[in-house]
């Protein structure tokens, strides 16, 4: 027997989806009256496994019995028998299997040409594997501070079309808590008009109402992290279209580390122009709920480095450390070389944290502020990152996969034309005060004219 190949209309193999594998079989000697192929493990062939279409060689599929080893198999039985056999080559024979989570380690497929009255083999056939293809560039970032609501950011490209009226899949640990509706979905880079729905504690589904066509695309919802690490910490994303099929998916991304011993959240991201080519002045924060534990406390759940990194094309005009102004100065700094500025797309705060008992981060507001260029086009995947670094790893973190970040907030940034946000993190206190000032103006004023 020949090797059989493998195809699909799209010349990929999504995890979890239907596919199909074409079959291609030329007997040697005998005439085989029936097939049996083993696929490699974790494919499965489904109830009715042949099609699409009718064959002029086979008149029937159906699973088989697994083998040993846990692989499963398809019996497919030569048309016109037991009378007649297999006689030439045999080629597009066609055969629906669903895909695994990932390529398994042995990839070879095999076809046993059977004698259906004997069950006797004939004749057998290999072939390399099928590689199951995962989407491209996806990531799901969000702190894992326990029982602190956060924001979580899917990024992820499709090379698949799919018409209006699909919609993602995401299945999330056990425990999180989701929040997603038509009104709290941020479709960042999406087409997400179907809204959005919480199906279970650990299932979201993001409806679209238009066409998804290759590229990128990028939305967010609202997560609350668990007490304790779920037994599963791994997230998956598949796009299905309007039946329900799946046409392209990415499964077993790994979570977020869970930190129990820390409560801090997402601040704000403020900017003060959004014209393209323009200088605009950023702030990026963040909100320490609880003072950090010391090293006694949590050995294992330090902060030693802030690393910010800017959306693709943006630029920061940080030349000195000067230019980057610290919205509180209680940060216990590192006493040299504090702020890395030199890589134009992200700067690096290296504190000092623990030098005394009393030295750490105390619960209250930190943010910083810098001037960047804004860049035209506006990029795809257009989110600011704050990342706390752990002091763990000696070459600290420089990208926010880093193996030293602990935690990483995602925000939304702005597109070109949008209203400026202004400045001011606690932009209720700064009121307070300028109403202060003019009334003590005025009561001066009146004061002078009545003299």
């Amino acid at each position: 027997l020949a090797s059989p190949t493998a195809r699909r209309a799209a010349v990929r193999s999504p995890p979890l989806a239907e596919i199909i594998v074409s079959l291609d079989v030329t007997p040697a000697l005998a005439s085989p009256t029936a097939l049996r192929v083993i696929a490699p493990l974790g494919f499965n062939f489904t109830e009715t496994c042949y099609g699409p279409g009718e064959s002029q060689y086979i008149s029937e599929c159906v699973p088989g019995q697994p083998t040993p080893s846990g692989r499963s198999t398809a019996e497919l039985t030569v048309r016109g028998a037991p009378a007649v056999g297999l006689q030439g080559a045999a080629r597009g024979i066609l055969v629906r299997v669903q895909s695994p989570s990932q390529t398994p380690v042995a990839r070879e497929w095999f076809i046993e040409g059977i004698d259906v009255l004997s069950d006797r083999q004939l004749g057998w056939g290999q072939a390399a594997g099928i590689d199951v293809l995962p989407m491209q560039d996806t990531m799901a970032i969000y702190p894992g501070f326990t029982g602190v609501r956060s924001r979580i950011v899917w990024r992820f490209r499709t090379r698949e079309m799919v018409q209006a009226g699909g919609y993602l899949d995401i299945r999330l640990p056990f425990g999180f808590a989701p929040e997603c509706s038509a009104a709290t979905v941020e479709a960042i880079s999406l087409p997400v008009g179907g809204g959005c729905r919480v199906v279970n504690e650990a299932t979201v589904h993001v409806f679209m109402n238009t066409t998804i066509v290759p590229r990128e695309y990028v939305f967010a919802f609202y997560v609350t992290p668990p007490a304790a690490a779920p037994l599963f910490n791994e997230l998956s994303i598949i796009l299905r279209d309007p039946a329900g099929a799946v046409s392209d998916a990415a499964v077993s991304i790994p979570g977020s580390r869970i930190l129990e011993k820390l409560r801090i959240r997402e601040g704000q991201l403020l900017w003060t122009s959004t014209k393209a080519n323009r200088v605009s002045t950023m702030t990026i924060s963040f909100e320490v709920l609880e003072s950090l534990p010391d090293l006694v406390v949590a050995p294992e759940q330090q902060i030693d480095e802030i690393l910010i990194t800017l959306p693709n094309d943006f630029v920061h005009l940080v030349e000195k450390p000067t230019d980057l102004q610290l919205m509180n100065e209680n940060m216990p700094l590192r006493d040299v070389d504090y702020v890395d500025y030199f890589q134009k797309d992200r700067i690096r705060i290296s504190l000092e944290l623990n030098r005394s008992s009393w030295v750490t981060l105390k619960s209250g507001s930190y943010g910083f502020r810098f001037n960047v260029m804004v860049p035209s086009p506006m990029p795809t995947f257009n989110v600011w990152f704050i990342s706390l670094c752990s002091p763990n790893y000696p070459e600290g973190c420089s990208q926010i996969t880093d193996p030293a970040v602990m935690a990483t907030f995602a925000m939304p940034g702005f597109n070109l034309g949008d209203p400026a946000n202004g400045l001011t993190l606690t932009s209720g206190t700064d009121r307070r005060f300028s109403a202060s000032v003019l009334w003590s103006f005025v009561l001066v004023m009146v004061g002078l004219c009545q003299n």
